[in-house]
């Protein structure tokens, strides 16, 4: 019975630790003034992302949204780098990587906000994520975007 007291209260101890440790380490939130803003000399650059298909799944439908997304970088030499092949389709990888983290939590999107699923907001939570792996971002837009349901 003392073990598997002592295990557990381990068990809590590594948790506690680790959720402490992960707060952290995690990167800074950026605001809207510092990704959305631009000096008057600052170029903004459109990089085309391409297609983007997400499915949402609920309990008793599917939602799917299709989206066409561009990124808008800072300066000539930064859209040099980040034209290329490589640089471009990792950039794409991490919009993706952040769309399914959002997509698997459950709270993304209610059945109320289905209708009503705003381009420029998602646009601005994927400008922010990807800003911190690319401070070159200053902004994102949704070109076009359309939403269909399917039940189960």
């Amino acid at each position: 019975m003392k073990i598997l007291l002592l295990l557990l209260g381990l068990a809590g101890a590594m948790g506690a630790t680790g959720y402490a440790v992960g707060t952290y380490l995690s990167p800074p939130a950026a605001d809207d003034d510092t990704i959305l803003s631009t000096a008057t000399n600052e170029t903004l650059y459109k990089l085309p992302l391409g297609r983007f298909t997400v499915q949402v799944i609920k309990p008793s439908r599917f939602f799917n949204i299709r989206f066409n997304m561009d990124v808008y970088i800072a300066g000539s030499a930064n859209f040099e780098r980040m034209n290329g092949g490589l640089s471009r389709s990792r950039m794409r990888e991490d919009a993706m990587r952040h769309l399914s983290n959002m997509v698997e939590t459950t709270l993304w999107v209610e059945e109320t906000d289905q209708a009503e699923l705003d381009p420029d907001a998602l646009a601005l939570t994927l400008a922010r994520k990807l800003y911190h792996s690319y401070p070159m971002v200053r902004s994102a837009r949704i070109t076009d975007m359309a939403t269909s349901r399917v039940d189960r």
